[in-house]
């Protein structure tokens, strides 16, 4: 970012403050959930890669029948959309891959979700990222860069490389292992809570602008509310 602000002459890096996406933290619902469920949820972008989804969902047909998976995100254009719903029919997926639409209130997705996907070429702050890891729900996503810092791997999800192969592997891991689903999902929850609250957000900001306002007034003089 700052060397995108010295091409374009945008301003001064060294006085500027970067800031990037925040979420609502809810209390979470304590709800049993015995499925086996992977959703994806972005518009689908061929940097996006859902047809990893589908192919890995191929290779795990037979090891874990009943796992389910949902694509949100499909806006009714043509090109990859069509081309991953051809690739489900193709391998015999119907039933167990799941198009949907794209839904600006993904919760009811969330809430049966066993596993987050994004096995994308940026990762960094996406938005149905960061409210699958407020949900609780621990996320596999690309091992790209910037994408370590939104998970660190086996702590709070985990990153992989961009392939099926190394998308099947990981699901694999945590359909079979509730234990590690658990404890990756309270880790996504925890680094939400402690990087992305909106709310502590807010409290930060605050601060610099009291801290900016405080100096700009020589500090000792009165601030305005």
């Amino acid at each position: 970012m700052a060397d995108y602000v010295r091409q374009h002459g945008i301003g001064e890096p060294e006085k500027m403050v970067q800031v990037h996406n925040a979420i609502r933290v809810r209390p979470l619902a304590q709800m049993p959930n015995d499925e086996l469920r992977a959703v994806f949820i972005n518009t689908f972008k061929v940097w996006r890669h859902p047809e990893l989804v589908v192919e890995a969902a191929a290779r795990l047909k037979d090891h874990f029948p009943d796992a389910r998976y949902d694509l949100v995100g499909s806006t009714g254009s043509k090109g990859l959309e069509q081309e991953v719903a051809d690739q489900v029919l193709k391998l015999g997926l119907e039933g167990v891959v799941e198009i949907h639409p794209f839904d600006p209130s993904p919760g009811r997705f969330l809430e049966r979700a066993t596993v987050f996907l994004l096995p994308a070429e940026h990762v960094f702050c996406n938005n149905a990222l960061l409210e699958a890891m407020e949900r609780g729900v621990p996320p596999v996503v690309g091992d790209v860069p910037g994408a370590e810092l939104m998970v660190e791997h086996d702590v709070d999800g985990l990153r992989i490389e961009l392939t099926a192969e190394a998308l099947e592997q990981a699901l694999a891991r945590i359909f079979s292992d509730g234990e590690l689903q658990q404890r990756l999902g309270r880790g996504a929850r925890a680094r939400v809570e402690r990087q992305y609250d909106e709310a502590v957000r807010t409290r930060s900001l605050m601060e610099l602008y009291r801290t900016e306002v405080w100096s700009n007034n020589g500090g000792g003089r009165r601030r305005r509310p």
